[in-house]
Parts: C-alpha cells; structure tokens; sequence
C-alpha cells in the first residue's frame, strides 16, 4: 500500500509571501515524489499541478475568517479519520486536531503576537490562546527562519528541538541578469518609463510604508533629485495598511509616489529590474522572500534590521537599525543612490 501524504494549502491562491513559499515547494515535491500519493486542500484548482498524476486536488468552499476556518478544522477532523493518512501537514500557519499517524505545521511568522495592536482582537487571542493547544498536538513544527523559530519556542514554550527551520525559496531559480526586454514590456505596461524606487509587498501595517513615505518627503524638501517611488503589492485585510493612501495625499506626494496594486507573476522580473533600489522598511517579516528575489534581480537592497531580515539578506544589502527613523531611511537611500551612480559614470 502506498504511502499517503494529505496537506492543508487553503488559500494559497492569495498573492503574497505564503503563496510563493508553498506553491514552489509543494511543486518541487510532488515533481520530486512520484512514488508518493498526495491529497492537496484548496481554496481554487492550481493547473499547474494538474500534470502530476500522484497529486488529487479537492478544492474546498473555505474562505477567510473564524467561521470558514472552524468549518475546514470540523472537516479535516474527519476528513483525516475516514482517509486514514499516514502523513498530514498543513502548510498555512492554521492547524486541525487530526488522525494521520505522523502530523505536521508551518508556521511563517508570530508577527501578530509581536504587534498586537495591528490585528483584530479576535484573531490575536486566537494566536495567544488557541494556537498553542494545536501546536502541541503536532509532532514537528517547521518555520522559515532561525527569528521564527526562537518566537515558537518564546511565546509557546514549544521544546527547540521540535522545530525545524527551512528556509524559503524565491520564485526564481537562479540569479537573473538584466532583461531590457522585460522591463521595456513591464515599463509599456504600467507606463512608468524612468527610473523608480521600489517597494513589493502586502499593504499591510507591518510593511512600516509610513516611515518610508516620510522618508521620501524628507528628501524631496531638502532638494534632492530622487526617482518616483513604487508600491506593488495586493491589500491584506487582516491588517489594512492602506491608510498610507492617505497619507501620500495628504504630503501632497499622489504625483512622486504610485502605487501599482498587485503585479502578474509574468512582469515581476520587469518589475524589480526597472527599479534603482529595493527597500524592505518591515518591522517584523518571517522571512522576506522579496529581498532574495530583488537581489537575484541585480537590485540593491536596503531593509529594516528587524527580526528575521538581517538572517536574509546577511551582507548583501544594507541595513537599517533605527528602520522606525525616517531620517535613517533618506540617508541610506541617498548615500545609495549616489554610490550607484558612482559606479555607473
């Protein structure tokens, strides 16, 4: 009898960190198991693991919230009695009391124990106080960073040594060098034909965008000539950072600072290689895939020197310690920015 691996990916159709870290991985396992059966939990069918005849996908009517998410751990429940799975993970940071032999968790990030204040009440004492019963009922624990996992063992007081870290990948397999042709399309595109600053992310409140916007200002009224800046990214609900629109109107930044909204998979290599600098001003990230993916892309990274992003980017890009400081982001930007033009004239 073969082996039977079940995994939980609801709601990796949604852009962001999360999607990329499962989709590409569970993509190269089930490229890499063809001796394995695989039953995969979705929120929408992925046609790309359609051409894998191991893999069953069984899409599911769960969506966001508490009461879809009571509704999938009701299921899962039996789910996993009647199918009798040797192996169960689940890939999204939400797990269910199941009855696989062996059951597995990642967990991406503690960022909403770490800022409470940015999330509903009802989603934190979820994490404060139901999380840790289904932790527990886990044998192995995977997260994504050395950061995450001293945050598991911290706050839930789960033994070290039932944590694992694995890093993530980026979307892209190799070191990229510059495309002219695929900025010159991503530029046509969006209609941005000149240099830009850039940030991709959710627009979320941990993004810490206010301090870079501020930044910005800063810079334009003390009379320097800086490129227009870049916000890419979806919204994310569950805590809304787009008050930041808000704020860009209200310094009178609408012309200098544009945001773009969420980019086809198809134009982000365009996307990052049009841009002069990449800027990751979170104050607390699981991981950061954004930074490997803009440094694969030739481009300089400048980043907060918070949590799990000093272990990512390592010496390859610059850090910011005081990254709440808006004057500490306009001189790394500037000194930057004039260190790039050093090299190119």
């Amino acid at each position: 009898m073969s082996f039977l691996i079940g995994i939980d990916a609801l709601g990796i159709d949604q852009p962001g960190g999360a999607r990329t870290a499962v989709f590409f991985l569970l993509n190269e396992l089930f490229r890499q198991s063809p001796e394995l059966n695989f039953i995969i939990y979705l929120s929408k069918e992925e046609l790309a693991y359609n051409s894998y005849a191991n893999v069953s996908q069984v899409i599911l009517p769960y969506k966001k919230g508490l009461l879809s998410r009571i509704k999938a751990q009701v299921f899962f429940f039996f789910e996993t009695y009647n199918k009798k799975f040797d192996l169960f993970h689940f890939t999204k940071s939400q797990g269910s009391f199941t009855f696989s032999k062996r059951k597995i968790i990642t967990i991406f990030d503690l960022t909403i124990l770490h800022n409470t204040t940015q999330f509903s009440t009802i989603d934190v004492l979820f994490w404060k106080y139901i999380q840790p019963i289904f932790l527990n009922h886990f044998d192995e624990i995977i997260t994504i960073s050395d950061d995450a996992k001293k945050d598991i063992h911290k706050y839930y007081n789960i033994p070290e040594q039932k944590i694992k870290t694995i890093y993530c990948s980026s979307q892209f397999d190799k070191h990229i060098p510059k495309n002219i042709e695929l900025v010159r399309k991503f530029q046509e595109k969006y209609n941005l034909f000149e240099d830009y600053l850039l940030f991709l992310g959710i627009i979320s409140l941990k993004k810490n965008l206010s301090t870079i916007v501020k930044a910005y200002k800063y810079l334009l009224d003390n009379g320097y000539n800086i490129p227009k800046l870049i916000l890419a990214g979806p919204y994310y609900p569950q805590s809304d950072g787009s008050i930041i629109f808000d704020e860009i109107k209200k310094l009178g930044l609408g012309k200098k600072i544009l945001y773009i909204g969420k980019v086809d998979q198809k134009d982000l290599i365009g996307l990052y290689q049009g841009s002069k600098l990449f800027l990751m001003p979170s104050t607390h990230e699981g991981f950061g895939i954004p930074i490997l993916e803009a440094l694969q892309c030739e481009v300089p990274v400048i980043a907060s020197n918070s949590a799990s992003i000093p272990e990512v980017l390592g010496q390859a890009g610059v850090l910011v310690d005081d990254f709440l400081n808006p004057l500490a982001w306009a001189k790394e930007i500037i000194g930057l920015l004039n260190d790039n033009q050093k090299c190119i004239s």
